[in-house]
């Protein structure tokens, strides 16, 4: 216990010896209002000589940004008033403001209310279960006065020994006060009490009450151009000269089907983009001016991202023994033990789908297809154009191959210009050279797309028409992504853990985590159930549920549960 008496106006600070942090103590001014904070009320106090005696002091309380209470308070018989809390507060930060008559705000206390929690819920599951055994639990959850709510949230089931540092709590909510969530994280005491008592150090400027006040426009810091970009250069490959500025850039997302279409100025380029996809996607790049097609004259050169997305982990080295690392150590040696017991079938090679599916799907699907397996083998691609397919016509010219796309209708046949997309095991080229120099031995399926209206929708990418090839391996697009692509990061997909686990009965089945369920909903109260399939492993398990209900509240639940041995 340590008795501290700071002078006025000025500013000191708190520390714990071995503690190695400081915390400041607000500064002390000559007149003010005093706030004492006792379970659900407020007391506040002034000196005797004090100026705001008889003067109308208003109090608010904000909680997420809104005004939930208000009162005006007068300090005329009385040096203390008392303010008395409305029941129907959340369990979560809330902000009082004191204000005198001139708007100058005098006093301010954060604060967590003592109230049962926003969300309560209940995971239906028997205390005991066996091993390699698929067990059925239910998630209920309700409000505090004993209604259905509904919710998402993400399930994990892992084996609680070998985690023994995973002591999940409901803190991530505090997370607002990055200053309190660490305390949480160190000192584990979320009681109401020790909470209120740490937040009198915690000063949340939230809101600029004295622009509010005085009427003051802010000025906007944000810039307009805070939008996703794909930024870089064109030069040309044998001069270094960059293009006219009449050149037009053109990106296809593969997988994402999405084209965006910009021009080059003076040698640089900017695309907007929205970056909505999960994982990698390749974006194809070509150039284009007028109907002439450049990807093989300029070398384009996309910025370097300055965000660091893969950050060093820090470790250090001790001598305890990490729990995961023996029973991860003991899981490799027994699957090698019981390797005998593994099927081990010889590979099949089979054919994969549909490398295009993708882009047929988005655009309505292929015009004309041919299956080359009902005609004769020809020895190159000139004369299967010539003799098979149809709507798509060859010549040469000079030396180099020039390939165009045909539309017919009641009005007369449409010529394309030279040089149509091709879609190769689903991947973008325009490189006639490419698709002329195919072995027609390794293609399965040539389908033509040549539809204007569907053909529009691809913007000048696909203005000549699009030939789709599909191999029967699938392999002939890797040599495309060694030039004319880029690949682009998307979001992180969460990955399930599947809820069993297909293994022989003579293999052991052991598993660290048991479930991993990121998308969980509950629909007026009540989940559609889940099933979890234990594992060899035996001993404690624990159930962890988070995520946020529909009224925006935290949704935190544990269990635990032990899986013995039962002889089958």
């Amino acid at each position: 216990m340590a008795t501290i008496t700071p002078d006025l106006e000025s500013d000191f600070t708190a520390s714990i010896s071995g503690a190695g942090r400081n915390w400041p103590i607000p500064m002390v001014n000559k007149d003010g209002v005093g706030v004492t904070w006792s379970q659900q009320s407020f007391t506040f106090h002034i000196s005797e000589n004090s100026k705001y005696v008889n003067e109308e002091i208003g109090a608010l309380i904000v909680c997420k940004g809104k005004i939930i209470f208000r009162k005006k308070i007068r300090f005329n018989q009385s040096l203390l008033q008392q303010l008395y809390l409305p029941n129907n507060l959340t369990d979560e930060y809330h902000q009082l403001y004191l204000f005198s008559s001139s708007g100058e705000m005098i006093g301010e206390r954060i604060f967590l209310p003592e109230t049962s929690p926003s969300v309560i819920g209940f995971i239906e599951l028997p205390k005991t279960v066996a091993q390699r055994e698929t067990v059925p639990f239910r998630v209920t959850l309700q409000n505090n006065l004993d209604q259905p709510l509904a919710g998402e949230y993400a399930v994990s089931i892992l084996q609680k020994r070998l985690f023994p540092d995973f002591h999940p709590q409901n803190i991530f909510k505090y997370g607002d006060l990055p200053r309190t969530l660490e305390w949480l994280e160190n000192t584990g005491d979320l009681s109401a009490q020790a909470i209120n008592n740490y937040l009198i150090t915690e000063h949340w400027d939230r809101i600029d009450w004295h622009a509010i006040t005085k009427n003051i426009a802010k000025p906007i810091t944000a810039t307009f151009e805070s939008t996703l970009k794909i930024e870089g250069t064109v030069h040309d490959r044998t001069t270094g000269e960059p293009p006219p500025d009449s050149t037009m850039l053109l990106i296809f997302f593969q997988k994402n089907t999405k084209g965006y279409e910009t021009q080059v100025i003076n040698g640089e380029f900017k695309i907007p983009f929205v970056n909505d996809f999960w994982g990698e996607d390749y974006a194809f790049m070509g150039l284009q001016r007028k109907n002439s097609i450049l990807d093989k004259e300029y070398t384009i050169t996309i910025y370097s991202d300055s965000v660091q997305l893969v950050m060093p982990w820090g470790y250090s080295q001790n001598n305890s023994l990490s729990s995961y690392g023996i029973y991860s150590e003991n899981r490799r040696i027994v699957k090698k033990s019981y390797a005998f017991h593994e099927n081990h079938e010889s590979a099949r090679v089979n054919r994969p789908g549909n490398p295009n599916s993708e882009f047929e799907d988005e655009f309505g699907g292929a015009d004309y297809e041919v299956r080359l397996n009902d005609f004769v083998t020809f020895s190159n691609m000139k004369d299967l154009i010539k003799e098979v397919i149809p709507f798509v016509k060859h010549r040469e010219k000079a030396g180099e191959s020039i390939v165009r796309v045909m539309f017919r209708n009641n009005s007369g046949t449409k010529i394309y210009d030279p040089n149509p997309l091709y879609i190769i095991d689903g991947l973008m080229t325009r490189d006639t050279h490419y698709f002329i120099a195919l072995n027609p031995v390794d293609l399965a399926k040539i389908k033509i797309m040549n539809n204007p209206n569907k053909l529009s929708r691809l913007g000048l990418v696909g203005k000549n028409g699009v030939i789709l090839v599909e191999s029967k391996k699938g392999n002939l697009a890797q040599a495309l992504l060694k030039s004319n692509y880029s690949l682009q990061v998307g979001l992180s997909r969460p990955i399930k853990s599947p809820p069993s686990f297909e293994q022989s009965n003579h293999v052991p089945v052991l598993q660290s985590t048991l479930l991993w369920e990121p998308f969980s909903k509950a629909s007026n109260g009540a989940d559609g159930g889940h099933s979890v399939f234990t594992s060899d492993d035996l001993g404690d398990m624990i159930i962890v549920l988070q995520g946020i209900s529909e009224n925006r509240n935290p949704i935190f639940l544990k269990r635990d549960f032990t899986v013995q041995f039962q002889r089958k």
